[in-house]
C-alpha cells in the first residue's frame, strides 16, 4: 500500500497542475477574472503541496498565471507613442538632410553638359532605404519630375506636390497609409530639385511608424475607431495620428497565451513522461478550439511535442504496447495525410508529408516516435539503421500522397462556398480612414473583396469601382480570360462620392464552372495549382479552361460520362495522360485534373523528407562518437567528410526546403 500511495501521488500533483493550467486558458468565450483564477490556483496548490521535484510543474502553472492575469489590453500610453513617432520621424529627417548635401545626387541635378552614369542616383536612393521596411525615396528635379527612386517600390504619395520646400504629412487610402517627408535639394541658394521619403504602412499592424503595442496586440491608424487617440510628433508639423490599439497575434513566433501549455509539455516530458501525452493532448485541443489560427511557431512546437510524447509514452511501456502506440499514431497521422482537408486555419495537418514546410516538421515528429516505439538505444541505433526508419518514412509520404490524389480529385468537385452580399452599399465613413476628399481610392475595391470574403467564393468575380462618367478607379479581380461570357450581378450607389458606383461582375456558364479559377489568385499562378479544372462541351470538347495544355476528351467516352452523371477518365495534358474526376453539370462536364509533379520532382522531395527524418533520429539519439573514430586516419576522414560535406550540404537543403 505504501509503494501504491507513493506512486500515485505524483500523478496527483501532475494532474492537479493540469487542471490549474487549463483554468489559466485560453478557450473560446473563457475570460473568468483574474480574482478568479488566482484563487482556483492557489486552492489546487494548496491542495497538491508540491515537494521536491513535484515542483516543477507549478512552474509552468505560475507562468500560465502571470500571463493569464496580467492586462493585455490596456489603454496606449500617448506619450509612449508620442515618443516613439517623433524619434522615427527625426530619422526620416537625418535621412533628407543627409540625401540633400549628398554630392552625387546633386552632380545629378546640377550637371551642365556633364557626363553623369543615369544609374547613379538609383543606387545612392536604394542604399539609404537598405534595411527600413516600407521606405522608398524618390528623387525629383527642378520640374518637379521624379527621376529615381529607391527602396521597396511603393507608389508615390498621393496628391503631394514633388518640388517644393520642406514639409510633412500622411497620404492616406482605404487600406493603408504614407508618412512622408519632402527635403529640398539646393545649390547655390537655388532649388535645383526635392527628396520625398515615403514610409508605407497597412492601418492594422505590429509595427507603424515607429509605433508599437505590448504584447500581441497591433496598431491601428485611422479616424475610424471610436477609441482612438491623436498621437503628434513634436518636431514634425503637420504629423497628426489617429491610433487605437486592437488584438493582434504575430504568426512567426509563440503565442504568449500557450507558454504555460508549452512549459507544462515540457517538463511533463523530463520529469512525468506518464503524463507528457495528457498534457500535450488537452494543450492540442485548446489549439485545435482556438477562434482564431494559432501562430505557427507555436504549432511547430506543439507538433514536435506530439512527437516526444508518444516516444517518451513508448519508452516506458511493454514492448507490445509501445509498438501499438506507435502504429496507432502512424495511422492517425496517415488517415489525416488522406483525408484531411486543410483550412487557412490547419495549414498544419498533414495534406502530404513531402509537403514543403510542414512536411519537415512532420517528419521529424514522426522519426521521434518511431524511435521510441522500437526501443532503440543510442549504441544500438547504427548508421544503417538510421538510413532504414528515415526511408521508410520517406516511402511513407511518398505512398500517402498517391493514395491521396483520387481523394483530392474527389473532394475538389465538392467545394462551393457561398458569401453573403449586403442590399445596400457600403457606408463609406465607415470603412475610410479619414475624409473622402483626402482619401486615395484604388484599394477601395480590394479592400471590400475581402471585408465580403469574396475570395471564398467559388464563382470567379471582379469587383469594380467606377466614378460618374463610367472611368475605373479601383478594380479586384479578373474576368478577362471569360471573354463575353460574364453579368453584372449587383451594383451600389456609394455616398458622398459624386455619383461612384460599385459594381460586381460574375462569369457565366461555362467559365463559371471551372474550380480552379480563384479570383484572389494572379492568373499567371493558375498554373501552380495541383488540381486543374477545365469544362467540357457533352461532345468532350475543351470549353472553358485556363490551362492550355488540357486537350479534348474522346467524344465516345466524354458521352458516356454524360449519360453517367459523371465517373473517372483519364485525359490527356500536354504529353501525358492524367487521372481526372468528370461530372455533369446541367449541359457541361466539368473535369478536375490531377497536375501532380513529375517523377523527378517527387524523388527529391522524397530525398529532402528523408534528410528530414534522418534529422529527427539524430536529434533524438545523437550518434556515439569513440575513441575507435578517431584513432584511425579512416575514422578521421569519414568525421572529416561528414562534418564539413555532408551535413553542411543536409542542412542547406533543408533550409532551401
Amino acid at each position: 500500500m505504501k509503494h501504491s500511495s507513493s506512486d500515485r501521488s505524483p500523478l496527483v500533483n501532475w494532474l492537479l497542475a493540469l487542471t490549474a493550467v487549463a483554468v489559466c486558458g485560453p478557450w473560446p468565450g473563457w475570460t473568468p477574472p483574474p480574482i478568479a483564477v488566482l484563487g482556483v490556483c492557489g486552492g489546487l496548490l494548496a491542495l497538491a503541496r508540491p515537494r521536491g521535484r513535484q515542483i516543477w510543474p507549478w512552474m509552468a502553472v505560475a507562468i500560465a498565471v502571470v500571463v493569464a492575469v496580467w492586462p493585455a489590453s490596456g489603454d496606449p500610453d500617448p506619450e509612449r507613442l508620442a515618443s516613439q513617432l517623433d524619434r522615427h520621424c527625426r530619422g526620416m529627417l537625418a535621412t533628407g538632410e543627409d540625401l540633400a548635401v549628398e554630392t552625387e545626387l546633386l552632380r545629378v541635378l546640377g550637371a551642365a553638359g556633364e557626363a553623369v552614369d543615369p544609374a547613379l542616383p538609383f543606387a545612392v536612393l536604394h542604399r539609404a532605404a537598405r534595411g527600413l521596411p516600407g521606405r522608398t525615396i524618390y528623387l525629383a528635379d527642378d520640374r518637379g519630375r521624379v527621376v529615381a527612386w529607391g527602396g521597396t517600390g511603393s507608389f508615390f504619395p498621393w496628391d503631394i506636390r514633388p518640388l517644393g520646400q520642406r514639409q510633412w504629412g500622411i497620404s492616406w487610402s482605404v487600406g493603408s497609409a504614407d508618412l512622408w517627408l519632402r527635403e529640398p535639394l539646393l545649390v547655390d541658394g537655388r532649388l535645383v530639385g526635392a527628396i520625398v521619403i515615403s514610409d508605407h504602412s497597412q492601418l492594422v499592424a505590429a509595427q507603424v511608424w515607429g509605433m508599437g503595442a505590448t504584447g500581441d496586440r497591433h496598431i491601428r491608424i485611422g479616424s475610424r475607431p471610436s477609441d482612438k487617440i491623436l498621437v503628434r510628433a513634436a518636431n514634425s508639423p503637420g504629423v497628426e495620428v489617429p491610433v487605437s490599439v486592437v488584438a493582434g497575434r504575430d504568426h512567426a513566433g509563440i503565442d504568449l497565451s500557450r507558454v504555460g501549455w508549452l512549459l507544462l509539455a515540457v517538463t511533463a516530458l523530463v520529469f512525468e513522461p506518464r503524463m507528457a501525452w495528457l498534457v500535450v493532448g488537452v494543450a492540442g485541443a485548446s489549439l485545435l478550439a482556438a477562434d482564431s489560427a494559432p501562430s505557427n511557431g507555436t504549432v511547430v512546437v506543439f507538433l514536435l511535442l506530439a512527437g516526444a510524447s508518444v516516444a517518451r509514452a513508448a519508452r516506458i511501456l511493454p514492448p507490445g504496447w509501445s509498438r501499438a502506440i506507435g502504429c496507432v499514431w502512424l495511422l492517425g497521422v496517415a488517415a489525416l495525410s488522406v483525408a484531411a482537408s486543410p483550412a487557412s486555419r490547419f495549414v498544419w495537418l498533414p495534406e502530404h508529408l513531402l509537403r514543403p514546410g510542414w512536411g519537415g516538421v512532420w517528419m521529424v515528429a514522426l522519426a521521434w516516435s518511431v524511435i521510441g516505439s522500437l526501443g532503440v538505444n543510442r549504441g544500438s541505433f547504427t548508421l544503417a539503421r538510421r538510413l532504414w526508419v528515415a526511408a521508410a518514412l520517406a516511402v511513407l509520404g511518398l505512398g500517402l500522397y498517391l493514395v491521396r490524389i483520387p481523394v483530392e480529385l474527389e473532394r475538389f468537385g465538392g467545394e462551393n462556398h457561398r458569401v453573403v452580399l449586403p442590399r445596400t452599399g457600403p457606408t463609406m465613413a465607415e470603412i475610410l480612414p479619414t475624409n473622402s476628399s483626402d482619401c486615395r481610392l484604388d484599394d477601395l475595391a480590394a479592400v471590400l473583396a475581402s471585408h465580403w470574403r469574396l475570395a471564398d467564393w467559388q464563382t470567379p468575380s471582379e469587383l469594380s469601382l467606377l466614378d460618374g462618367e463610367g472611368f475605373e478607379i479601383s478594380r479586384w479581380g479578373d474576368l478577362s480570360p471569360a471573354g463575353g461570357n460574364i453579368r453584372l450581378l449587383r451594383s451600389w450607389q456609394l455616398d458622398h462620392t459624386e455619383g461612384r458606383t460599385l459594381e460586381l461582375l460574375v462569369a457565366t456558364e461555362p467559365w463559371s464552372l471551372l474550380r480552379d479559377w480563384r479570383t484572389e489568385i494572379p492568373l499567371e499562378d493558375v498554373s501552380e495549382s495541383e488540381v486543374w479544372s477545365a469544362a467540357l462541351t457533352r461532345s468532350g470538347e475543351v470549353a472553358a479552361s485556363l490551362h492550355p495544355e488540357i486537350q479534348n476528351l474522346d467524344a465516345m467516352q466524354a458521352g458516356e460520362l454524360f449519360h453517367a452523371g459523371g465517373g473517372w477518365a483519364r485525359i490527356q495534358v500536354g504529353g501525358l495522360r492524367r487521372l481526372a474526376r468528370v461530372w455533369r453539370q446541367g449541359q457541361w462536364l466539368v473535369v478536375a485534373v490531377s497536375h501532380y509533379p513529375s517523377v523527378s520532382d517527387w524523388v527529391v522531395r522524397s530525398a529532402i523528407a528523408l534528410l528530414w527524418a534522418l534529422l529527427g533520429t539524430l536529434v533524438a539519439l545523437p550518434p556515439i562518437i569513440g575513441k575507435q573514430h578517431l584513432s584511425t586516419f579512416g575514422g578521421r576522414l569519414r568525421l572529416l567528410v561528414a562534418g564539413g560535406v555532408v551535413v553542411p550540404l543536409a542542412v542547406l537543403t533543408l533550409f532551401l526546403h
